[in-house]
Parts: structure tokens; C-alpha cells; sequence
């Protein structure tokens, strides 16, 4: 049953390469978010202590593909707010409390 499992999620990973376009954003309280738009649909959130997010070893092994297409992202900030936009969703990073959310074209969470 194990094995099953861990095959299953292997192949769901495989499914989700990473991103494009990448930007890093450092929040009030010193620590990172790097926000990864891996296409009109996905986006990647990592968070760290450090700016330094290394590649990961599902990366480096081929078991999480990295050669996405080019994504037109939009990039707004408004006070403590940095939005990522894309034609279907919008996620965004508050600086000061850190929050992430993600919302669809209406707005919809």
C-alpha cells in the first residue's frame, strides 16, 4: 500500500513543474516569500527564513519538471500588498502579516 502511495504522489508531482517567472518578496517581520508562476492556473509559494531557496531535490532528480511555457504575469503593488495576476487568478502577498491569498478573475477565494 505504501509503495502505491508514494508512486501516486511521484506521478502527481511529475505533473506540476515549477516556474517561470519567480520573484522574491521580503516581508516586515525579515522573512522571504518567493512566488513562482508556473502558468495561468499555478503558482508556487515558498517561504524561508533566508533570501536562498535551493533547488529542491524532486527538482534536481527530474521528479518535478522546471521547463514551464512563458507566462504573462502582472505585478501590482498597492501599500503593503504585492499582487501576481495572470488572465485566470491573482495571488497576493501582504508584507506586513504575511498572508497569501488567491483569488479568481471575479474576485472569487
Amino acid at each position: 500500500m505504501r509503495s502505491v502511495f508514494v508512486s501516486v504522489l511521484v506521478g502527481i508531482l511529475a505533473l506540476l513543474p515549477m516556474s517561470a517567472h519567480s520573484h522574491i518578496v521580503t516581508l516586515d517581520s525579515g522573512t522571504y516569500v518567493k512566488v513562482e508562476v508556473c502558468s495561468e492556473n499555478i503558482f508556487r509559494v515558498r517561504m524561508a527564513s533566508v533570501g536562498d531557496f535551493p533547488q529542491s531535490l524532486m527538482e534536481r532528480y527530474g521528479l518535478v519538471c522546471t521547463d514551464w511555457e512563458e507566462t504573462k504575469v502582472t505585478t501590482t503593488e498597492s501599500g503593503s500588498k504585492l499582487t501576481f495576476a495572470t488572465s485566470s487568478y491573482a495571488l497576493t502577498v501582504d508584507k506586513t502579516t504575511g498572508k497569501v491569498s488567491l483569488a479568481d478573475t471575479d474576485g472569487r477565494i
